[in-house]
């Protein structure tokens, strides 16, 4: 073994520092080019194991199709083929999953394989947790069809939903009624200023991208989740991603921001329960005029204008101080 491992460094003085084997296979993956011992990858991998008995070469780039797969869960899998202890986490364990379920590393082929071993650690320690089955669907944003593919993302849906279900203060606190007719002007800027700010002490729905956040909150809307709690987190969505994200919006921010704040506004607009009073006026006025800013579809603001004349008896004339459609930064408001 040793005069081996002599001859592996002068034959292949290029091979990876790290490693005391041969990478004598190469694989290509998100552009990138890996370097593995062929033998020991062919041992966990099926796939590869396949190949190489139909192909001799030792570049399998062309007979594998380019597929999703960081440096990260390469890396790890290659600790896996060596026979090191593999670190899985909760933002690696879906991508793992998807790349050892790519590569056939199944039991099947190897007792105790890479596959089973991240699905197992995906069951006790993400579905079960709710912020761990956050942080992992947010791991999972570039491989999301693999993911569905192996169902894991439905899980973490599943477990994000029956969670709320139980415990539906994890949405966030729901908004209380108005018990007051004081229209002070401090009181005013003090129930914006609180309706607006953000709270995150654990992790959040509100940190998940648009594509991931909106399926689970219709979801819940068909789920008996109270929807005093689902309007809070909706609340919550868009004073995180749309009016954090205004800045002093003046006239260089750039087109492809406002085009997103745009896709965002009109479905957290529409996944507004329809009860009233379960979203403060001042949001909806402020929504309204954000949706006017952003030209947002005709459905949107005329869906946000009729919540709005439902509760007027809860609204301040701030809040109905609207900017005539098309002169958002005018001082023009329609009554």
């Amino acid at each position: 073994m040793a005069a081996r491992k002599g001859i592996v460094e002068v034959e292949r003085p290029t091979r990876r520092p790290r490693s005391k084997l041969t990478s004598d296979v190469e694989l290509h993956f998100c552009g990138s080019l890996f370097k593995m011992n062929k033998v020991l990858l062919a041992s966990k991998s099926s796939k590869i194991s396949k190949l190489l008995q139909k192909n001799s070469k030792d570049d399998l780039s062309l007979l594998i199709p380019d597929t999703l797969a960081d440096q990260e869960s390469m890396e790890l899998v290659d600790r896996f083929c060596h026979g090191f202890e593999v670190a899985l986490s909760t933002q690696n364990v879906i991508r793992v999953a998807c790349l050892a379920h790519y590569l056939g590393m199944t039991d099947s082929h190897w007792k105790n394989n890479l596959l089973s071993r991240a699905l197992l650690f995906f069951e006790h320690n993400i579905v079960t947790s709710w912020e761990n089955s956050i942080k992992a669907l947010k791991s999972a944003e570039s491989i999301l069809s693999h993911a569905h593919q192996l169902g894991l993302i439905d899980e973490c849906v599943e477990s994000i939903i029956s969670k709320a279900l139980e415990n539906p203060c994890l949405l966030g606190e729901p908004f209380k009624s108005n018990s007051s007719d004081d229209d002070d002007d401090k009181d005013d800027v003090y129930r914006r200023r609180k309706l607006f700010d953000i709270d995150l002490e654990s992790e959040d729905l509100t940190n998940l991208s648009l594509r991931l956040y909106t399926p689970i909150v219709h979801t819940m809307s068909q789920r008996p989740v109270p929807p005093e709690y689902l309007a809070a987190n909706l609340c919550r969505y868009a004073s995180t991603w749309l009016f954090e994200k205004i800045g002093d919006d003046d006239d260089e921010t750039p087109s492809c921001d406002t085009k997103s704040r745009r896709e965002i506004v009109e479905p957290v607009s529409a996944l507004l329960p329809h009860q009233t009073d379960l979203v403060p006026c001042a949001f909806l006025s402020e929504m309204l005029k954000l949706a006017i800013g952003l030209d947002a579809s005709p459905g949107c603001k005329d869906g946000l204008e009729m919540r709005i004349g439902k509760q007027l008896d809860g609204a301040t004339v701030n809040d109905l101080l609207i900017p005539l459609r098309g002169n958002a930064k005018a001082e023009k408001y329609e009554t």
